[in-house]
């Protein structure tokens, strides 16, 4: 029930580059390109960005083969996916707890799963479908990890072994993070299994090796660090580390109250006098202080693996070893959560608290269910449309520079121009570096009819990074202001690197007929109209073929 109302949502943020952008993604026999590029739609060179995630393409194909082009396809899969990994989760947990106690484990086990479920931080990684490695590739682990734990004391069959390799490599080709399922799987073989500890981690390790070879051979790796633009990756490693604190007590606050939620949260901490660094601080070493005391006190092995799932899944987004593309992001609580949750578990078991209480705590733990459910249900009416999220989230996080750039684009879309303006103008202050808000702030200056400022912002955009509407918009732009001479000069670096964009091929076909150069000029022509096969690109093309005048 706590995601019912996701299904009437839209499409926000990455969901229109990923999804409603990327054409590949309803073409069946782009699959083989999937595993040769990124994920991102960049206008006619490829799927761009950072992160190989050819299961994540291969989702949204076949979700479009079903569903078409509608959000609420993929909402449905979506929420399936996140149904499913928490029943996998059930009974992981219950194999878990039952070396601990036998009777209380199902209920225990079952309330968790319920948390799991309907918990408020997970709004992100369910309602946002751009998210959807987070659900996908959680549950490809834990039916890998599931397997692994049902066979204890025993030897994998050949068939389990196979499924839990295939299990991890399809993990690994959703989302990069399940690296980090190698050191979990290695803590609990230590822990439990310790003698087939070789036999039972090698199906992981073979699946790592396929992974390696498949990125190798088809995609590479990155060896160049990622070109994020949000705070986080423009401070030293000094001032990260300094906002570690703020960090890691984002994931317990987000767990334990998730009352503020923002879709972008970039604060940074810049010196020890910082608010944002004293009380973080000490509530994080509070909270370790209290379960290193435990762990120390108890020896519990159950509870020691649980901390250090939580200790390994945070580790590579403190954004201490790697910046990221943000300060902290709900979606990854997905995986910690479970290393929390088990830890509560354990804790209510060995304290024998649950045994005294169970009927007590059974109730207490079904209204907090429900208070999560109506906070989750509240959530998700933010996600709505991205006019209503950026609304809301930019009320939380104002120096957002990718929230004021977001509710910039939805406010011009309903016509709210000057409004746009101000947030486009807020965003490039924020972050003079991002080409996509330098493109947008060019826009509206077109739209006030300053097409000198808008030509410059459009050339700033295009020198401060490659994005695709960029090119096209300042292309369109030099046809106006400068002719097509310069316009061809122009375009000779855009379509180097957008031979296949549509625009920009339609702006060449003008400009070279302009010039009378007739057959590169409808080259162009059949290419723009074969790229997107519209009545606009057809026109132009039987003009050009016939000799008539194009009327642009």
């Amino acid at each position: 029930m706590a995601f019912v109302n996701i299904f009437g949502n839209s499409f926000v943020w990455d969901d229109e580059e990923m999804v409603v952008k990327n054409f590949s993604i309803f073409q069946t026999t782009n699959i083989p390109q999937f595993f040769k590029q990124a994920t991102f739609f960049s206008g006619g060179s490829g799927l761009s960005g950072w992160f190989y995630r050819p299961l994540v393409m291969i989702g949204f194909l076949l979700t479009g083969v079903l569903f078409g082009q509608s959000p609420f396809g993929f909402h449905l899969v979506q929420l399936v996916l996140h149904l499913a990994g928490a029943s996998i989760l059930f009974l992981v947990l219950k194999e878990l707890f039952q070396l601990k106690a036998k009777k209380e484990a199902t209920p225990l086990a079952l309330l968790l799963s319920l948390i799991f479920v309907v918990h408020p931080a997970h709004v992100e990684a369910v309602s946002y479908i751009a998210s959807i490695a987070e659900p996908l590739y959680t549950l490809l682990f834990l039916s890998a990890f599931l397997v692994v734990i049902k066979s204890r004391r025993k030897k994998l069959t050949s068939k389990q072994f196979c499924i839990v390799m295939a299990s991890f490599l399809l993990s690994l080709l959703t989302k990069e993070g399940a690296i980090i399922f190698l050191p979990i799987v290695a803590v609990y073989l230590f822990f439990f299994d310790r003698k087939a500890w070789l036999k039972k981690i090698t199906p992981f390790i073979v699946g790592l090796g396929g992974y390696l070879l498949i990125r190798l051979t088809f995609f590479g790796i990155q060896t160049q660090r990622p070109d994020f633009l949000s705070p986080i990756s423009n401070i030293s490693f000094y001032e990260r580390l300094l906002t570690v604190p703020f960090v890691f007590s984002k994931f317990l606050t987000t767990f334990f109250f998730p009352r503020v939620l923002s879709v972008s949260q970039h604060r940074v901490v810049m010196s020890i006098n910082d608010p944002y660094f004293t009380v973080p601080l000490i509530l994080s070493l509070v909270f370790v202080s209290v379960v290193a005391l435990y762990l120390i006190k108890t020896r519990s092995k159950v509870a020691t693996f649980f901390a250090l799932w939580f200790v390994f899944a945070v580790s590579p987004v403190l954004n201490l070893i790697l910046p990221l593309d943000m300060s902290f992001a709900e979606r990854w609580l997905y995986i910690p959560m479970i290393g929390l949750l088990g830890l509560l578990g354990i804790l209510a078991i060995e304290t024998k608290f649950l045994k005294r209480n169970i009927d007590k705590l059974l109730i207490v733990g079904f209204l907090v269910v429900l208070v999560l459910t109506v906070r989750t249900l509240y959530r998700n009416m933010d996600w709505k449309d991205g006019y209503t999220l950026y609304s809301h989230d930019i009320e939380i996080e104002p120096k957002s520079f990718d929230l004021q750039n977001n509710l910039g684009v939805e406010k011009y879309r309903k016509g709210e121009y000057e409004d746009a303006f101000l947030h486009f103008e807020k965003s490039v202050e924020l972050q003079p570096e991002w080409t996509i808000s330098l493109n947008n702030l060019a826009a509206a200056y077109e739209n006030k009819g300053d097409d000198k400022m808008a030509y410059e912002y459009y050339l700033k955009s295009v020198e401060t990074g490659n994005y695709y509407l960029a090119y096209e918009n300042l292309a369109a732009l030099t046809l106006e202001l400068y002719g097509p001479e310069k316009t061809v000069e122009f375009l000779d670096e855009a379509l180097a690197i957008y031979p296949n964009n549509t625009k920009l091929n339609y702006v060449a076909a003008i400009s070279y007929y302009e010039l009378g150069e007739r057959a590169l000029a409808l080259i162009h022509a059949q290419k723009a109209y074969e790229l997107y096969p519209s009545s606009q690109n057809l026109n132009v093309y039987q003009a050009i073929r016939d000799g008539k005048d194009i009327g642009f």
